[in-house]
């Protein structure tokens, strides 16, 4: 049993999606769940997320009470590095927590088009880089009750929309530096 579920979002498919389960895996302890574009609402990505927490939330029931309790969601163009889980279960030490990040490097082995489109898309979220107020979508780690109770029906997971949500209802965002992950 664990505190963390973790799924992997499908967006570049293909060896992408089960090198960041085996990440996941590795730093983890645990198998993460896979939600891919033929999932129900998987046609965009925060409905992918949406389904990602639908999936972790009946494996945590099954699992016992504590199982669960934390849910991350990465996706496949991510890598964690090793003791993400560790920095990222210090930071919800503190109950005022709902959410928590850490910085995203780029990876140099990456193509021109794509470490321009790492840098347009997470360079702010590179440690040396102001806080912005809203996690990255690339690797969103939740308190699964904190983020339950602002999800609307139907709605999909923005990480934005979902930050702004959580600290409108009093709650706080942790930036962990220990939980950094690569875009690759």
């Amino acid at each position: 049993m664990t505190d963390l579920a973790c799924a992997v979002i499908a967006l570049a498919g293909g060896d992408a999606t089960p090198r960041c389960a085996a990440a996941l895996a590795r730093d983890t302890g645990t198998d993460p769940v896979l939600i891919d574009r033929t999932m129900p609402g998987g046609d965009t990505v925060p409905g992918r997320r949406r389904a990602a927490l639908a999936r972790t939330a009946a494996g945590a029931q099954a699992a016992g009470a504590q199982a669960g309790a934390l849910v991350a969601m990465v996706e496949d163009t991510t890598l964690v590095a090793p003791g993400w889980a560790a920095a990222v279960r210090t930071s919800f030490a503190d109950p005022a927590v709902a959410a928590a990040w850490g910085p995203v490097h780029i990876d140099p082995a990456l193509g021109a088009r794509y470490r321009a489109l790492g840098r347009m898309e997470y360079g702010r979220f590179h440690g040396g880089s102001p806080r912005p107020q809203s996690p990255p979508g690339n690797c969103l780690v939740f308190r699964r009750a904190a983020l339950e109770a602002v999800l609307a029906p139907g709605r999909g997971l923005a990480e934005h929309e979902v930050a702004a949500d959580l600290r409108a209802r009093g709650w706080t965002i942790a930036y962990a530096p220990g939980a950094a992950s690569t875009y690759a």
